[in-house]
């Protein structure tokens, strides 16, 4: 099973939008990304919780859950 399947869509769908290469849209994509709430229940923990960002990428248009 390929490895963070969810961002390599992601930029994927960046650079199709705007023509930029695989580095430029790693590098921007981080501060776009719009992350899901965790789940009830999840929670950060660490020393410095704040200084991360973290969620659940939204799904990808037209796919559909598969139990």
């Amino acid at each position: 099973m390929p490895q963070n399947k969810d961002l390599k869509r992601l930029l994927r769908a960046r650079m199709a939008e705007t023509s930029e290469n695989y580095p430029q849209a790693l590098t921007a994509l981080p501060g776009e990304a719009r992350l899901d709430p965790l789940p009830g229940g999840w929670h950060m923990a660490g020393s410095r919780p704040a200084d991360y960002d973290a969620g659940l990428l939204p799904p990808a248009s037209g796919s559909t859950a598969s139990a």
